[in-house]
């Protein structure tokens, strides 16, 4: 009898040392602290379109070929539309886009462009591909001490042979994520 009271008696002294807080189990006595927290709020990116990417007007190529306008509005042109860039141009002629942006001063950013884009004049289509811009490695970029950049975008377009007459238009894409 006098083992199964002690054996009680120390069931019961072990359910009192578990239920403590921070007690038991040889862990001592609890500490408190206090953690903390912190958020910062920055002012959403703008992006304002200041030009369109251009590649102006050309003759329809007897063979398939590519026209690429660079980021510094150079153009260069394979197959069919190697010899077909002579082509005199009207008012905006070729060109990169450019774009405005607006952020927090100093802000780095990372700038998304699609892997190609579609133009089209009726049922009749181009692609737009190897997009580019005048950011570093990857995409990136910094706002300067105002919170803005000029950003430029170039890009290949390819073309069908006999690719039908038309006026050619369409949108692509363009996402900045701040880091």
């Amino acid at each position: 009898m006098a083992d199964r009271a002690r054996l009680a008696g120390a069931g019961l002294a072990a359910m009192l040392l578990a239920a403590l807080p921070g007690q038991g189990h040889g862990q001592g006595l609890a500490a408190g602290a206090k953690g903390a927290a912190t958020a910062e709020v920055v002012a959403p990116t703008q992006i304002v379109p200041l030009s369109y990417l251009r590649f102006g007007s050309f003759a329809r190529p007897a063979s398939a070929g590519t026209e690429t306008v660079s980021v510094a509005s150079a153009v260069s042109g394979t197959g069919g539309m190697a010899a077909n860039l002579s082509m005199p141009q009207g008012t905006g002629g070729r060109g990169a886009a450019s774009f405005q942006l607006n952020g927090q001063p100093r802000r780095i950013y990372i700038v998304d462009l699609p892997a190609q884009a579609t133009i089209a004049s009726g049922s009749a289509t181009m692609t737009v591909s190897n997009f580019t811009s005048d950011t570093v490695g990857i995409g990136i970029g910094q706002l300067d001490a105002s919170g803005r950049d000029i950003l430029t975008v170039g890009g290949t377009l390819n073309v069908s042979a006999n690719q039908a007459a038309g006026d050619y238009s369409g949108t692509f894409p363009l996402t900045v994520y701040y880091l």
